[in-house]
């Protein structure tokens, strides 16, 4: 379940914080002054996407080495 706390609260209650993210795959927004300012998520999910950026970095990269319009640029552009 997606939280929000201020930056106080989560620093007062870090261990209970990481508890709900490890174990129930909680997520936090930590807001400073009503401002949201970072994410709290579960690793496994922050290694996800690491992983997919990662993935898209390196196909962009090729294509722009072969000189190639990705397809899914053609489909938001309505290339043909």
């Amino acid at each position: 379940m997606l939280k929000t706390v201020s930056a106080i609260k989560a620093r007062q209650n870090l261990g209970q914080v990481m508890n709900e993210v490890s174990l129930k795959d909680d997520e936090y927004i930590v807001e400073r002054s009503g401002k949201p300012l970072v994410a709290i998520i579960p690793i496994e999910k922050y290694l996800n996407m690491k992983v997919s950026v990662k993935n898209f970095s390196d196909y962009t990269a090729l294509c722009r080495k072969l000189r190639i319009v990705p397809p899914l640029l053609m489909r938001i552009f309505q290339m043909p």
